[in-house]
């Protein structure tokens, strides 16, 4: 393992606003894949799923948390995955689960180099008038039972949508000095910090309730205030207006260490919100996996006919192959480590040999098929549309207040997403007119066209896997632990 030296970690949180429908994986969005990689700890909410599904990325753990749903409920509500890179997760622990709307993360103060502990959660607080909420209760004092309890361990980060709206209301009590009314030396002054800056105007409820929690926990929020986001940029765009409502707040004890905050670009196709990233300032050493591994070429490939199987049973009668082969039975095999991989080389051998004394060799080297596969139904017209509605998003970003540009926006968001869903039903609906014409007609072409299927939901590009990553795969399979003896029972067991 190769270690490099790094000073920085950049965390973000988006709201995706459900990771995938009938018709849409955003997985599968190369724009979002692009955003993320960009990131140590990546932490999606309202996922909108309730089962677990692996990283996009191969270089990243991923852990779930799903809500729970009505069973009358037609569409799920909710989720969290948080994805952490490799490289630094022997960092990051993550910890018990107690609430579908929170996962909490261990930042280790040994390995980031920090004073203490850090604690980070990510979280989406359902509106305040939800179903959910009026079953659930108040989250907020869930929340504020969690920081309570994790308050002498660590420091606290919260990464998410707040469902909350606090203009520019102040997150600590001004001019605190509680010497002037009464003595008592165990009170801590709250310290006073800079004011906060926002393109929203509007304080709601549940905002009151976030500024209280700031207060009591002394948290501070970094939207608006620090490097990148000094006018406190909306958050979350939709039909009816802009809002700030995703928020990043971290402890006053470690608010020097966020170097910036950043709100990116809108963008409609993907989330009503945007990703929201920081930079925290800390110092350890990333576990790069630097070591080659050993790959042994890949064998040549035959052509198989008809008549290859007699071919190549006589090939398996010759002298020389039929000489190895009885050398390889009487042969006493060891079953340690050397002794299998030696069996498995001869073998490998005699089969080879009569592979090339009775087959013709393919020519040239298979090639894996890097074409991005794209959706049937996906039409020029459609990726047109798609890439205007980013580009007015992006417009309604850096002009929130301009109501004709929001309508334009959101229509164009409608007719997209209306004509992909009506793209996507037609395609299939002609694909099993074809079937049921050709399922007795002609049986080949049904089978290709079957063999099509599979690609139609997919235009992800795969990601390699390194060969160590391969090789500790292979390694855990079937481990025996030491306690359990069975290498000597099969030892033993030779030996009768």
């Amino acid at each position: 393992m190769a270690k490099t030296k790094k000073r920085q970690l950049n965390l973000c949180v988006w709201n995706v606003d459900g990771i995938k429908t009938k018709d849409f994986d955003k997985f599968n969005d190369s724009s979002l894949l692009k955003q993320i990689s960009l990131y140590d700890i990546v932490g999606l909410v309202e996922t909108h799923n309730n089962k677990s599904f692996s990283s996009p990325l191969c270089n990243y753990k991923i852990y779930h948390n799903f809500r729970n749903q009505n069973e009358k409920s037609r569409r799920l509500f909710g989720g969290i995955s948080v994805m952490v890179r490799r490289s630094i997760s022997a960092g990051v622990a993550p910890l018990p689960i107690t609430n579908s709307n929170f996962m909490w993360f261990r930042l280790d103060k040994n390995y980031f180099s920090l004073n203490r502990d850090l604690y980070i959660c990510f979280l989406h607080i359902p509106p305040e008038n939800s179903t959910y909420s009026i079953k659930e209760g108040d989250q907020f004092e869930c929340l504020i039972n969690d920081i309570t309890n994790m308050y002498d361990k660590g420091d606290i980060a919260l990464f998410g949508d707040f469902n909350a709206r606090v203009a520019v209301d102040v997150d600590f009590i001004p001019n605190d000095n509680c010497s002037k009314f009464m003595p008592d030396e165990h009170y801590i002054e709250d310290v006073p910090c800079t004011t906060r800056e926002s393109q929203d105007q509007v304080r709601c409820n549940r905002g009151k309730s976030l500024i209280d929690l700031c207060i009591q926990s002394r948290l501070r929020i970094l939207n608006g205030r620090t490097l990148g986001d000094f006018s406190g940029k909306f958050t979350a765009h939709c039909s009816l207006g802009s809002s700030v409502i995703d928020y990043i707040i971290g402890s006053e004890s470690i608010s020097h260490r966020f170097l910036c905050m950043k709100v990116h670009d809108f963008q409609r196709s993907i989330s009503n919100h945007c990703l929201l990233s920081c930079i925290l300032s800390v110092d350890f050493d990333e576990q790069l996996n630097s070591e080659t591994t050993k790959l042994f070429p890949l064998p040549l490939r035959y052509k198989w006919t008809d008549g290859s199987i007699s071919k190549f049973q006589e090939a398996l009668a010759c002298p020389s192959v039929a000489s190895k082969l009885e050398e390889f039975n009487n042969c006493n095999i060891s079953l340690d480590k050397n002794g299998i991989e030696k069996a498995v080389v001869d073998m490998n051998n005699c089969i080879l040999e009569a592979a090339n004394i009775s087959l013709k060799a393919r020519k040239g080297v298979m090639r894996k098929n890097n074409k991005k596969k794209k959706k049937p139904w996906f039409t020029p017209d459609l990726h047109e549309m798609k890439t205007s509605l980013d580009y007015l998003s992006k417009q309604l970003a850096f002009r929130p207040f301009d109501n004709q540009l929001r309508h334009k926006c959101f229509c164009l968001s409608k007719q997209y997403n209306k004509l992909r869903k009506e793209r996507r039903r037609n395609h299939f609906k002609d694909i099993v007119n074809k079937m049921k014409n050709l399922s007795t007609k002609n049986p080949k072409q049904f089978w290709e066209i079957v063999n099509t299927l599979k690609f139609c939901d997919s235009e992800k590009e795969e990601i390699p896997i390194t060969p160590s990553v391969l090789l500790d795969h292979f390694k855990e399979l079937n481990k025996v632990s030491e306690g359990q003896g069975k290498l000597k029972l099969i030892h033993d067991w030779n030996n009768e």
